[in-house]
Parts: C-alpha cells; sequence; structure tokens
C-alpha cells in the first residue's frame, strides 16, 4: 500500500508542479510567485515598481507614490479603496502590444478609484491603459496625462482635473457619467475629447485630430473656451442632454456641430474653419449666437443641414465661403437674426412645413439665395445680394408668407434678359416694402396672391411684375426702365392705388382673363405707342391723357362723396369701391373712383351698412348708414343691406324677427346672425339673403316664391335652421350648408351645386331637390399643366384641357316626393406614359383634386434639380445621373416613382429628405440609388423610404453615403435590400433606420475597403442574411434582427465592433451570428437573441474574438470550433435540455478565455471536446457559474475555473480540469483518466503590531505532497492546491504552514488547520533589534606608546542572535579618516605595529538580519621613549633637562636613552642602562652595571676579548680562580634564566612595572 501510494504521489508531484504554472494565468499571474496583494497601511512606494498581480489600496490607507517612480503594470490594476497621492510618478506596460501594428492601447487595466476612493495624481503620466483612470469616488489631478489608451478617463463619481492632456485615445478622453470640473486640458488623436452623460463642466480645452470633439447624451455639458482643429464633429448633442458651449475656435472641422435630435443646445461666440457649420435632425432646440464659420468651397453639402421640429435660431451668424449655405427642413421654425450669410453657390433652402423667420439679415450668393419650398416665411429688413448675372435669388413655393423691408440686388448687366429677383409659385404673401435693383424680371408669379404695401422695381431688361393665373395688390407701384412694367397672363388681377410707371415700352400688358385696376395710373417717357395693351380689362385713373389699347377699358372719375347716419349726422364710414378700402373724414366727406357709369359701393358703419351704386362726376351724393333696430328688423324694398365684422369681433344679434322685403337683399361677409330662438326670417318675393362665408342662427327660415337663399359665388352659405322653400320655378343655388331641415312646398324645384343638407329633406307634391357634386380635376408637370393627359372616372375616359383641367359632375343627392337617392364611389385615375396614378371619389360630395405628375430628365442632369413636395409625385421613366459637380435635393413630403430597372447614379450629391423613392407599382422593381465613382459622392437620405428597388442601395466605388431614419424596403427575389461591392471605397453611414422585405438578404457587403457604420438601425424579413459582410470594417451599434430572417449576421473576417445587438425576435433556421477568421479587430458588446434550434452565436478558425455582455436564452446558445479569444459577461440561460456552450478542438497557441459568465438550466452547460493528437490550450473561465445536469462536459480539452459555482456534474476523459476558488460542494465527478485539482485563494498577511507589512512567503500544504511556493508582497492573494482527484484517488489537504520572513523582521512560521472560517492568513511577526555594542578597553584618549600594544576589548549583545552569530568588525582610523588597520571578527583585537599619532577605534556589530551598532572610541600613540625621561622638567626646546643635567625626550631626541652616562653614540647598548660596552662586539656587554631598580636582559660577556678564554682564566689559575669560576658560573646560569623570563613578559606587551607607572604617569 505504501508502495503504491509512494508512486502515485511521485506522478503527483509532477502534475501539480505543472498546475502551479497554469493556476497563476487565471489570475493575470506572470510566475507562480505572482500575486494580487492589498495594501492595509499607509505605504510608499518610490523607485523602479513592476507590478506582479492586482493591487488594491484598502479603505482607510493611503499610498503614497514619490515623485521619479516608474510604475510597470504588466497587465494589472490599481484599485484605490482607500487614498492614492501620486506626485511624479510614470505608469505603463512593459508588455508587447496586442496586436501588430498597435500602439500600445489596452495593455493593463489602468487605475480604478472605488466609490469610496480617492486619488489625487499630480505631474503623472499613464500610457497602455485599457482606461487611464476609472473614478467611481472621487479625482483629483494636475498636470495629468494620459497617453495610448482605450479611455482616458471615465468618471462616474466625480473629478477635479487640471493641465490635463490625453494622446492616440481610442475612444474617449473623458467619459463622465458623474460630476467632472475640467480646465486647461489638451487632446489629441482621440475618438472623443469629451463624453458626457452626467454633469461636465469645462474650460480651456483643445482638441485636435479628433473623431467628435463633445458629446452630450444626457446630463448637462458646459464648456468654455474651446478649440477644435482637424476633427470630424466638434460638438455633439442628442435629446436629453443640456449642451452650452462658449468661446469656440477652430480650424479644419469637418461638423463643427451635430444636433441630432437635440433639445437643449446653445452656442455662444465661436470662429471656426470647416467644411460644415451644423447638422440635425429633429432637433427641438438650439440657439447658435454670435458665431463666425468660415466653410469650405469645396464642400459638396450644405454648410447648415437641419431638420428642426421645435425652435431652432441662429443669431450674429456669419459664415462665408459657403458653396450651399443652409438646407433647413422639418415642421419646426428657423429663424436667423442679425447675420451676415455669404454662399459661393447658393444660399438658404427650407422645405417642409416649418416656418421660416429671418431678421436683419444679409445673404449674398451667386443664386437661389433664398428657397421656401412649403414653409411659412417671416422676412424682415432682409438684404439679398445677387452675384451672377442670370439665374433666379428668390424661389417661393406653397405656403403663406409675411415679409417687410426686404432688397433683392445685383450688378446690372445690359445683356441679362434671364435673372429673376423673385419667383412665386402658389403661394400667399405679403411683401410689405419691398425693393429690386437690375433684375431681368423682378417678380414673377403663379397662381400666388400677392399684397404689398409699396413696391420699387428699378431696370431691368424684361418685366417688372409677371403675374401669370395671380393676383397682386397693393398701395403704390414704382417700376423703373423695364421693357414692360407688368404682364398679366391667364385670370391675374392687378391692383394698385398707385403706379408710377418709367421708362418702360409697355407699362400694362393684359392677356384675355387678366384685369387691372389702378387707381391713380402715371407712366411717364413710354416708349411705345400705348400705355396699356392687350386683350383685358384695364380700369384706371390718371390725372393725364394715356393711351390705352386693351380690348376693354374704363377711367374712373374722383368723385365727392358724404355719408350720413339716418338722421342726417356726418360718419367716418368704411367704404368698398373697386377694391380700393376708404374711409370717410370726419366731416362725412370721401373721394371716390367712381364710374360715370355707376360704380357699386359698399359702406358700413360699426359692422353694418349698405351697398349702393354711385355715379362718377355727379355731385351732392350722399349715403345714409342704416342701423340694426331693436325688435323686429324690416330691409325695405329697394335696400341692400351689407353685415361686415363688427370692429369687436362679436357676432350681429337681432332681437327679433327679419323680413327681407321684395327687392331688398342682405349680404352677410364672413360674419355671424343671430336671432332669438322665438324669431324667424322671411325672405319675401324677390328678396336675397346671401353670404361669404357666413353664418345665420335662427329656428326657421321661410323663403318665397321667387327669393333667392344663396353663398356667393367661391364662398359658402352656412344656415343653422330649418329652411322651407315655396319657390315655384327652379331655384338654382351653390354652396349652401343646411344644418336643419329643408322643407320644399309642393312644385318647388331646388338644384343645389356642392354644400350639404345635415338634416331630413322633406319634398311634398311636385317638388324636387337635386345636389349635385362636381368634380374638377387639374394635371399638372411641375406647376405647368399637362395637355392631354388621360383622366378616367370608372372607365369613363377624357383627356386634359390646355388649362390641364377635365371637370365633370355627378348626382350627390336626389329626392323627390317618392324616392330618396345617394351616389357611390367612383375611381378617378391618371394615366401619363408610365406614370399612373388613381384616387377615389365619393360622388356625394364634390371634389377638387389637382394630380401632380412632374416628369423627372433622364440622362446626366448637371446643374441643381430641387425636386418640391409641392409637384410631388415625381416620375422617371429611364436612368438617371447625377452630375460630379451638380446636386439632385430631394425635399420632404416628395414621391418618386421609378420605371422598372431604372436607376438614379449618384456622382455629386443626392439630399433626400422625408421622401419616398419607390417604383410605378404593381409588382415593379426599379433600379434604385447607386453610389458614383468619386470620392466627393454623397447620397444623404434623412427619413427617406428606398422600396420596391433592387437593389436598394448599391455601393461599388468611392463616395459616403448618410442615411438616417431612412427605410430600405422590399427588394426583389434575387437581391438584397444594400449591396456594398467588391473593392470598394467608401464610407456608409445608416442611423436610426430600417431595413425590411429585402429579396436576397438585408445587407451584403464584399471584401473591399469600405467602412459600414450602423447605428439604431432595424433588420427584418430579410429573406436570408440580415447582414452578409466579408474583410470589411463595421462599426455598429444598436442592431435590430427581427423575424423572417433566415440568418442574423455572417461575419468573415472583418474589423471594428458591433454593439448592443437585439435579436430577441429572431426566428430563423441558422445562426444570429456567424463569427469567422475573426483575428483580434473585431469585438462585441451587448448582443441578445432567443436560439431557435441552432447555436446563437457560432463560429470556426478565430484567432481571437471578444464578445462582450451575451444573453442568450434557449440552447444550443454558443458553438466554437478552432477559437480562441474572450467572452465577457455572459448569461446563457436554457429550458432544462440543450447545450450552452460548446466549444470543440480549440487552438494551440491561445486560449479561449470566459469572464463573469452564467450558464444555467441546460441538460449541458459547457461541453468541450477535442480530437486524438490536438493539443488545445485550456479553456479559461473566471467568475463563472454552472448550474446543469451535466456542468462540464470535457474530452480531451482541459478546463480552468476561477471562482464562481458549479451545481452538477463533471464528466472528463483524458483531461484536466482546475478550479480556483469554486464552490463544489454541489459537484460530483466521473472522471476517466483525468485528474480534477481544487484550489483555493487565501491572503497572506504578514503582521507587525497589528499592521500589514511586506513579506516574502512560502506556503505549503499537508496532505498533498507539493512543492512550496514563493509570494512576496503586501496582503498576498496565494492560490493553493487543497484537493485533488484523480480517476481512483482523491486527496486532500489538512493544513496550511506558512513561513514569512521580513526586513527588519523576525521569520516566523505558522501552521493553519483546515477547514478555515475564513481564508485571511495572518502571521503574526517580531520585529528585529538592532544589536548592541561598547568598547571597555582602551578608554577614550587613552595614551600608548610606539612598540607597545594595545588590546581592544568589545562587549556586545542581541535580541535574536547570540553573540557567535553577530559579525564584528575593528576599524582604526586615522584623524583623516583614512583607514589605517582592519580588526578580525573576534571580542579582542591586540593592536600592534602603529606609529605615533591620534587614531580612532571603531567596532561594527552586525546581527543576522542586517542590522548594524557602531561603537568607536580614540586614543594616542605618542613617541617612543626607552628611558623614561621624557619628564615635565624635560624642556622640548633643547631636550634637556637642567634640573638632572642630562639629555632628555623621546629616543629620536634624548642622546643618552638609557641614562646610564654614556651618549647613544659611544654606548653599545643605547637603551639598556645596565651596559655600554662591547669589545668583542659579539652582542654581550663587556660588564653589567644597572642602577638601583633596573633590570636587564643582557648577560655578561665572560670572554671581553673573544679569544676562547673567559676572563676569569686570563692569567695563573688558582684555587681561588677555581672558586669564582664556579660561583660565576651559577651566576650566569641565574642571569640567563631572568632574561629568558623578561623576553617572555615583554612579548606579551608588557614592560617593567616601573616603565608602566611612568607610562600611566604621563598620560
Amino acid at each position: 500500500m505504501d508502495n503504491q501510494r509512494a508512486i502515485v504521489m511521485a506522478s503527483a508531484r509532477a502534475h501539480i508542479l505543472v498546475l502551479l504554472l497554469l493556476v497563476a494565468p487565471l489570475s493575470g499571474f506572470v510566475t507562480p510567485s505572482a500575486a494580487d496583494s492589498v495594501i492595509n497601511s499607509d505605504s510608499q512606494w518610490s523607485g523602479d515598481i513592476t507590478l506582479s498581480g492586482n493591487v488594491t489600496v484598502a479603505n482607510g490607507t493611503t499610498l503614497t507614490i514619490q515623485s521619479g517612480t516608474t510604475i510597470d503594470a504588466k497587465q494589472y490594476w490599481i484599485s484605490v479603496e482607500g487614498t492614492l497621492d501620486a506626485n511624479g510618478v510614470y505608469f505603463n506596460s512593459s508588455l508587447p502590444s496586442l496586436t501588430q501594428g498597435s500602439h500600445g492601447a489596452g495593455l493593463w487595466v489602468g487605475i480604478e478609484v472605488a466609490s469610496n476612493g480617492h486619488a489625487v495624481l499630480q505631474n503623472v503620466v499613464i500610457e497602455n491603459a485599457e482606461t487611464g483612470v476609472l473614478v467611481e469616488g472621487t479625482l483629483d489631478a494636475n498636470n495629468l496625462v494620459v497617453n495610448d489608451s482605450y479611455i482616458a478617463i471615465n468618471v462616474i463619481g466625480s473629478s477635479s482635473v487640471n493641465d490635463f492632456s490625453a494622446n492616440h485615445i481610442d475612444f474617449d478622453a473623458i467619459r463622465n457619467s458623474g460630476d467632472t470640473v475640467l480646465s486647461d486640458a489638451t487632446f489629441d488623436d482621440i475618438a472623443i475629447g469629451i463624453s458626457n452623460s452626467g454633469n461636465f463642466n469645462g474650460q480651456d480645452i483643445a482638441i485636435s485630430s479628433s473623431g467628435i470633439g463633445l458629446s452630450g447624451s444626457n446630463g448637462n455639458l458646459i464648456a468654455n473656451r474651446v478649440g477644435i482643429s482637424q476633427t470630424t464633429v466638434g460638438i455633439s448633442s442628442i435629446s436629453g442632454s443640456s449642451v452650452e458651449v462658449s468661446n469656440i475656435t477652430g480650424s479644419d472641422v469637418t461638423l463643427l456641430v451635430d444636433a441630432a435630435n437635440s433639445d437643449d443646445l446653445q452656442l455662444n461666440t465661436a470662429a471656426v474653419a470647416g467644411h460644415r457649420l451644423l447638422s440635425a435632425n429633429g432637433a427641438t432646440q438650439y440657439r447658435l449666437n454670435d458665431i463666425r464659420f468660415q466653410s469650405s468651397t469645396d464642400a459638396n453639402r450644405a454648410t447648415i443641414d437641419s431638420n428642426c421640429a421645435g425652435t431652432c435660431q441662429f443669431n450674429q451668424l456669419e459664415v462665408w465661403d459657403s458653396n450651399h449655405l443652409a438646407t433647413l427642413s422639418g415642421n419646426g421654425q428657423h429663424e436667423f437674426t442679425a447675420s451676415q450669410l455669404t454662399g459661393h453657390d447658393s444660399g438658404i433652402s427650407a422645405s417642409g412645413e416649418g416656418t421660416l423667420s429671418i431678421q436683419s439679415t444679409n445673404i449674398t450668393t451667386q443664386q437661389n439665395a433664398l428657397i421656401i419650398s412649403g414653409p411659412d416665411s417671416s422676412l424682415q429688413t432682409v438684404a439679398i445680394e445677387h452675384l451672377a448675372s442670370t439665374e433666379r435669388s428668390v424661389n417661393v413655393l406653397g405656403g403663406t408668407h409675411d415679409w417687410n423691408d426686404v432688397i433683392i440686388t445685383k450688378t446690372y448687366s445690359s445683356f441679362d434678359s434671364q435673372s429673376e429677383a423673385l419667383n412665386i409659385w402658389y403661394s400667399d404673401i405679403n411683401l410689405g416694402n419691398f425693393e429690386v435693383n437690375n433684375f431681368a424680371t423682378s417678380i414673377n408669379t403663379e397662381r400666388s396672391i400677392i399684397t404689398a404695401a409699396d413696391i420699387v422695381l428699378e431696370y431691368g431688361e424684361e418685366v417688372g411684375i409677371e403675374l401669370s393665373n395671380s393676383s397682386f395688390k397693393g398701395n403704390s407701384l414704382h417700376s423703373t426702365a423695364q421693357d414692360t412694367g407688368v404682364r398679366l397672363t391667364g385670370q391675374s388681377s392687378l391692383h394698385l392705388s398707385q403706379w408710377a410707371a418709367a421708362l418702360h415700352t409697355t407699362p400694362l400688358s393684359l392677356s384675355d382673363g387678366s384685369s387691372a385696376t389702378v387707381r391713380n395710373f402715371q407712366p411717364q417717357n413710354s416708349a411705345g405707342s400705348s400705355q396699356a395693351l392687350g386683350d383685358g380689362y384695364f380700369l384706371y385713373g390718371s390725372s393725364t391723357s394715356q393711351v390705352i389699347a386693351t380690348s376693354s377699358s374704363d377711367k374712373f372719375i374722383e368723385t365727392a362723396v358724404t355719408f350720413t347716419d339716418l338722421v342726417g349726422n356726418p360718419v367716418e364710414a368704411n367704404i368698398i369701391v373697386h377694391g380700393f378700402e376708404l374711409t370717410s373724414d370726419v366731416n362725412g366727406a370721401a373721394d371716390l373712383p367712381l364710374l360715370s357709369s355707376g360704380s357699386t359701393v359698399s359702406v358700413t358703419l360699426d359692422g353694418a351698412g349698405v351697398r349702393v351704386v354711385l355715379t362718377g362726376g355727379q355731385g351732392g351724393q350722399s349715403v345714409q348708414i342704416p342701423v340694426i333696430p331693436s325688435g323686429d328688423w324690416t330691409i325695405p324694398s329697394g335696400q341692400f343691406v351689407v353685415l361686415n365684422p363688427k370692429p369687436d369681433g362679436t357676432a350681429h344679434a337681432l332681437s327679433g324677427d327679419l323680413t327681407i322685403s321684395n327687392n331688398a337683399g342682405l349680404s352677410l361677409v364672413g360674419v355671424d346672425l343671430q336671432l332669438p330662438l322665438t324669431a324667424e326670417i322671411d325672405v319675401q318675393g324677390t328678396g336675397i339673403l346671401s353670404g361669404q362665408d357666413a353664418i345665420v342662427s335662427a329656428p326657421n327660415i321661410f323663403a318665397g316664391t321667387t327669393a333667392m337663399v344663396s353663398a356667393d359665388i367661391g364662398h359658402s352659405l352656412t344656415l343653422d335652421a330649418n329652411l322651407i322653400w315655396s319657390c315655384q320655378t327652379l331655384r338654382e343655388v351653390s354652396q349652401l350648408i343646411i344644418k336643419g331641415s329643408l322643407t320644399l312646398q309642393p312644385g318647388c324645384e331646388v338644384e343645389m351645386t356642392g354644400g350639404d343638407v345635415e338634416g331630413s329633406i322633406t319634398v311634398l307634391t311636385g317638388g324636387d331637390f337635386t345636389l349635385l357634386s362636381k368634380l374638377e380635376v387639374t394635371v399638372l408637370d411641375k406647376g405647368e399643366p399637362v395637355v392631354g393627359a388621360i383622366v378616367s372616372v370608372d372607365g369613363a375616359m377624357s383627356q386634359t384641357d390646355d388649362n390641364g383641367q377635365v371637370s365633370t359632375s355627378a348626382t350627390a343627392r336626389h329626392v323627390d316626393d317618392s324616392s330618396d337617392t345617394t351616389g357611390g364611389m367612383k375611381t378617378v385615375a391618371l394615366q401619363i406614359d408610365s406614370f399612373t396614378d388613381m384616387i377615389s371619389w365619393d360622388s356625394s360630395t364634390s371634389l377638387t383634386h389637382t394630380f401632380m405628375a412632374s416628369k423627372l430628365p433622364i440622362g446626366t442632369i448637371n446643374s441643381w434639380l430641387i425636386l418640391e413636395s409641392q409637384w410631388s409625385p415625381y416620375y422617371l421613366d429611364g436612368n438617371l445621373e447625377v452630375g460630379q459637380f451638380t446636386t439632385l435635393t430631394i425635399h420632404d413630403g416628395v414621391a418618386v416613382r421609378s420605371t422598372e430597372g431604372s436607376t438614379i447614379t449618384v456622382n455629386g450629391v443626392l439630399d433626400a429628405g422625408i421622401a419616398t423613392l419607390s417604383s410605378t407599382g404593381f409588382g415593379a422593381r426599379w433600379g434604385g440609388l447607386v453610389l458614383g465613382e468619386y470620392t466627393s459622392s454623397l447620397i444623404d437620405l434623412s427619413g427617406t423610404h428606398v422600396v420596391e428597388a433592387s437593389k436598394a442601395l448599391t455601393i461599388p466605388g468611392l463616395g459616403i453615403v448618410e442615411a438616417n431614419s431612412a427605410l430600405f424596403a422590399r427588394s426583389s427575389g434575387s437581391d438584397p435590400l444594400m449591396q456594398i461591392s467588391s473593392g470598394s471605397s467608401a464610407k456608409v453611414n445608416i442611423r436610426n433606420s430600417q431595413f425590411h422585405d429585402g429579396g436576397s438578404g438585408c445587407i451584403t457587403a464584399y471584401p473591399s475597403d469600405s467602412t459600414l457604420t450602423l447605428a439604431d438601425v432595424e433588420l427584418d424579413s430579410c429573406n436570408g442574411a440580415s447582414i452578409w459582410a466579408r474583410q470589411i470594417a463595421l462599426q455598429i451599434n444598436g442592431l435590430k434582427i427581427g423575424a423572417n430572417t433566415s440568418s442574423g449576421m455572417e461575419l468573415t473576417g472583418v474589423t471594428g465592433s458591433a454593439n448592443n445587438i437585439d435579436a430577441s425576435l429572431f426566428n430563423g433556421d441558422s445562426n444570429v451570428m456567424w463569427l469567422e477568421s475573426i483575428d483580434g479587430h473585431f469585438s462585441v458588446d451587448g448582443f441578445s437573441a432567443i436560439a431557435t434550434g441552432v447555436a446563437a452565436i457560432a463560429g470556426n478558425n478565430n484567432r481571437e474574438i471578444s464578445l462582450l455582455n451575451i444573453e442568450i436564452t434557449g440552447a444550443p446558445a454558443i458553438d466554437f470550433d478552432n477559437t480562441a479569444g474572450m467572452i465577457s459577461g455572459l448569461n446563457l440561460s436554457g429550458q432544462g435540455a440543450g447545450t450552452g456552450l460548446t466549444v470543440h478542438h480549440g487552438k494551440s497557441s491561445s486560449a479561449l478565455i470566459i469572464e463573469d459568465a452564467n450558464i444555467a438550466n441546460y441538460a449541458i452547460a459547457i461541453d468541450l471536446h477535442a480530437d486524438a493528437g490536438e493539443s488545445p490550450t485550456d479553456l479559461i473561465m473566471r467568475n463563472i457559474d454552472l448550474w446543469a445536469i451535466t456542468a462540464i462536459s470535457a474530452e480531451g480539452f482541459g478546463c480552468n475555473i476561477e471562482e464562481g459555482i458549479i451545481v452538477g456534474e463533471i464528466e472528463t476523459s483524458s483531461t484536466e480540469i482546475v478550479l480556483v476558488d469554486v464552490d463544489s460542494t454541489s459537484t460530483t465527478f466521473s472522471l476517466i483518466e483525468s485528474e480534477a485539482y481544487i484550489f483555493e485563494t487565501f491572503i497572506l498577511d504578514a503582521r507587525m503590531n497589528n499592521q500589514s507589512i511586506t513579506a516574502d512567503y512560502q506556503a505549503s500544504v499537508s496532505g498533498i505532497d507539493s512543492q512550496s511556493m514563493s509570494y512576496s508582497g503586501h496582503g498576498v492573494e496565494a492560490k493553493l492546491l487543497l484537493k485533488w482527484i484523480s480517476s481512483s484517488t482523491t486527496y486532500e489537504a489538512t493544513t496550511i504552514s506558512i513561513l514569512a520572513s521580513a526586513e527588519n523582521v523576525i521569520d516566523t512560521e505558522a501552521t493553519f488547520e483546515l477547514p478555515l472560517e475564513n481564508n485571511h492568513l495572518m502571521v503574526n511577526m517580531t520585529v528585529n533589534g538592532q544589536p548592541t555594542a561598547s568598547i571597555s578597553s582602551p578608554y577614550p584618549g587613552q595614551r600608548f606608546m610606539e612598540t607597545t600594544h594595545l588590546t581592544a576589548i568589545a562587549q556586545v549583545s542581541d535580541d535574536y542572535d547570540s553573540i557567535e552569530q553577530l559579525t564584528l568588525l575593528w576599524i582604526v582610523s586615522d584623524v583623516s579618516g583614512n583607514e589605517v588597520l582592519r580588526g578580525p571578527d573576534e571580542l579582542q583585537y591586540n593592536i600592534t605595529d602603529i606609529s605615533q599619532g591620534i587614531y580612532v577605534l571603531e567596532l561594527q556589530v552586525t546581527d543576522s538580519f542586517g542590522k548594524v551598532a557602531i561603537a568607536s572610541v580614540d586614543f594616542e600613540v605618542t613617541a617612543l621613549d626607552s628611558d623614561g625621561d621624557w619628564t615635565s622638567s624635560c624642556d622640548d626646546s633643547d631636550w634637556f633637562d637642567n634640573i638632572l643635567t642630562r639629555s632628555c625626550g623621546p629616543d629620536i631626541y634624548d642622546e643618552d636613552d638609557d641614562n646610564d652616562g654614556f651618549t647613544d653614540k659611544k654606548d653599545k647598548f643605547p637603551l639598556d642602562a645596565c651596559a655600554f660596552a662591547d669589545s668583542d662586539d659579539d652582542g654581550m656587554p663587556d660588564t653589567i652595571n644597572c642602577p638601583d631598580g633596573v633590570t636587564t636582559w643582557l648577560f655578561e660577556d665572560q670572554d671581553d676579548d673573544n679569544d676562547g678564554t673567559p676572563d676569569i682564566l686570563e692569567g695563573v689559575a688558582t684555587q681561588e680562580d677555581s672558586i669564582i669560576s664556579t660561583t660565576g658560573l651559577l651566576l650566569v646560569i641565574g642571569l640567563i634564566l631572568i632574561a629568558i623570563m623578561l623576553v617572555v613578559r615583554s612579548r606579551k606587551g608588557g614592560g617593567s612595572s616601573e616603565m608602566k607607572l611612568f607610562d600611566e604617569r604621563l598620560l
């Protein structure tokens, strides 16, 4: 059994070593020792720091990073829950770029300031981050630089930033959804400068090389002093965001303001050069004030392109160098005030159903200064300068307009016969005071009504005023030097109080059917034979004789008339005669223009009056004005009373009956006449009751046998009463609206054209009532009558006449005494060429209808073509090409119908509003829009519907497509709705749009250099792929994939991103998203779908995918083959069956990583498979919850999971499973030739005095034979293997051992029994104290003589180390600090061989932790004084002792160093006082004679002459000599022994006791 365990454990050791290396990457570790750390106490960083894991600054803790520090973050983050204080710090990552060609963004996460955190950054540089600083708490920054990152600063909390620079930012320099205050910022090479959805206040901001400068999507954005250059969009705002930007400067800005649908946008004071000033689509409120904008003459779009749904204001706007000044549309109000607008080509073009207001403004253009097609307008004090010699300046089509003080001028040219100042079609316009100078034609009108005050028309080669089927009524006209002053054609009328006509060939020309009335006609210097000619009628007055050559004419006679009340008092009456509205003076007098044959004059006072006939030239005429009496009112025979509106606007009320006598009449003009409920109206005999848009309210109206009750021609009369008619002959009436009942007495016949009877109709015997309805059809082509058009009414065909008209009638209702029948529905159809149109006509009512059938040219157009809603629909009967330098403008409300296969190719500009481009119907498919071949080609669709085309939109080459709120629908069976062709290089931007009912898919994009941008786009019923794209750049944000689409997005080799995909309605039989050959340049963020039997997301052969925030319901959810990359934020929800995530084969070079995932309610949550021989990188999952019958099924495919919950079974074959911090309590394992390793993360926390410290750790577990792991840091996370499961065996750890070591801290080991209540492993450590050291010998200042030795003695101790473990170092230094000697690692040190001088002896004692204690003492070495006579009586000036009368001092000065009385020169033993002579120089003195107290080591020489015979034997030998010799020998032997003792003593450093005493006395 033990042998088996040993074999298994040996195998386990090899596996575990590998696993320990594999576990680390789960948390971003680089090496096995890398770990996340938590800073729990105030700390400082300095120098060069490399992160080995994520760092958290705990709450209540401050991390201070000192100036000059460089932090290599690798791939980790720094999270601040406490305080981060960094000054002069450089953050970056040394990791290689994620992809080839990348500028290094996103290599590390960045600094994250938690909701309770605070960061103070000064003089800080951050590079290579995902987000430089993520602020959920607070940030204070000064001189902050963020480079090469995805986002520089993301503020969710609050921030105050000063002196900020962001460069090379992929997304936002500042993304603010919290509160931010910014000052002094510079942004360069960024996608968005400020992206705000919170509260932002900034100033002194410079933005360059940007996609968008400032963007407001919500909240409040205020910015002041902003510089913008080389930027696509300067300022962007949408509904829900309040944006105010002031003091703006800039250059090279493609679009300064994208107002979109803004509801609170304001710009104040700007000076900018760029292409376009503003674009808006459905904006409800914006205001631009004091703006100077220099546009670009090569821009092919309007400088201002605004669709307004509210109030859109420009005040003090100055624009110059603009090709097209402004294109305005929508149902809101555009206002220009105090502005200067200059356009090289055209000015302001306004369409839609809104209003245009221009005040105190100058407009200068080559042509088309003002085009108003649809909106109402108000112009006050407007000057228009027309620079072209020809062309039209102002064009007005439709609407109601109120102008005053408008002047249109150009330079005069005698060759100009084409220019027009003002062209008015189908409009009602009040010109007020109006002036035109030097145009060939000043005013040209068609089917319009013009009123004016004073008109001045100066100089021109053609006509002053051209009226075609129009009316002109004004006070005065001054016309000078036109060939014709006024020309009237068709059914036109001119009405003037006075006309000064000068220098005309013909002042007035009248065609048949037209008329002119001029009270004071004063032509001067006419070159023609007559002052008025033609087939019309001219009624005029003149103080001079005129030649009038019209078919008919009359001349006024100014006649004095007085006006009184019924008792003869003069009154100030209101008078209408021949259309002139006059007032009598206080005397009741007035001069009237009357005809000698009589003129009808209407006179009223307070709304009541009389209509009389007065004669021109007849004196004494007076008119009495009746008043409405109290009680019954009878209008007598011969009197015709008129009731006009009362001054106070109230109705005329009677208090009794109303009787209109025979041959009397009552005319109601725009008034209400009210009678009491008991009163009646009786129209007797031939009496007349008529009205013009009036109402009569009474119980009953009785009409006599020949009486007439009817509306005036062209008007209506409403009878809120019962009408009882007793006619005897046919009564023909029109537009009578009877709200009560109608009773026809016997024999009474009434035929009524138009009108209605809302009550009952009673026809007595012989009576008859017929209500006729009339159909009037007019066919126009751009306002011109179409002759010969076929109009059929229920198959009965007829052709239009010269006026483009067809008329017919039908019986709407017929009632007699026995029947009551009504008309029915009829179909009215129009046919012109291939164009058809039809309406339904309820023949019970009259109908007037105008068919518009405006034909478009085919071929190439090279001049600006505007399609206006008034002339819609248009039809195209062939291919149309818009030339390179040409614009085709399609206004709101326009319909264009094209024949089978016809295309519109745009080489120039197509600018289409809320229009419909369709086929001619009946199943036909036109060829759609084709983007041209130039980079300047532009298709701009705003609210446009492109339908019934195959394909609706084709992009074969270059140019730009901009589509907003567009609809593309109903292509044929073989074509998609939109196709981007192979090899194209266009920019396609589609926003807020819909693709519906494709023939074969919605969007097809072949490999190309084009860019497709989709934002908030819906695709449904595509009958193929919603998006099929190959090798193209995609930018998708907000995509809804609907029902009836076989597949969703089929993407191969694409780049870019797809965000916020909603496929919850998708019901196709293929994948919602298929990804293939994705190599790290494409990401998906936000995806929601329901699986429909196949994987919602699938793909193959992807080197690096990026999927974020994915939510899928149903199975199978995701299926990838041969795929690596990242999936984060995954939520898969099944219904108890199927598989959630399938990953097969994988990549050997890189892993598929899944983070923050929840996969629940599947039969199999995760299915992994690799074939034999494959070696895929393990699937890595972090923070994942699995709830399934089989949580993981893996065959040959490893899986590493960190954090989460697994509920279900893990089934594996030939697989290794690693679980880290995973709750596997509800997990069962079924392993075949497989292993599962379960790790847990522990916090290793070395503490001293209850505070965390930085330490090194060795961690090991028992029960599993694994090597200990090393960790370093502050509150380090360590992942420890606690459980190992194989196919047959399970091993579990029982204890964890931690050995902690730290600087100046005693190594400490702790053991923890498993299981633990928490995973915070604290090791309490003790501080290592400094050792103690002192020198006991020598004492300070002690002196020593040369040649003597010094013994240094140390006294040491330590709190941890023994004395033997301490390291000692002795150092002797001279007074200059130069080291002289170095001693041994011993407690005593004998110092010898040192010359005289002053020295310092230093002792250094070091413990095993490196702590050092130092002690020192000074001492002196004196010169050698062998005889000790360097005493106080020694005079050092001559080194002589005068008291002892001998030389003295150190040996070098003392002449007798042993004081034996013999000088050193004569003394063979100068240092020994006992001897001086050595006759034979054998080193032994001849004699020894020691002074008292002195000893010597010398031995007296027994043979002074060295002749071999002792001195004692020299001469005769005697017995005495023998005795002396023996005694001497014994003496010699004794002396030798004494000498030996002295020598030994001297070698131990000591001298004689006397010498020592002498030395100490000297000291």
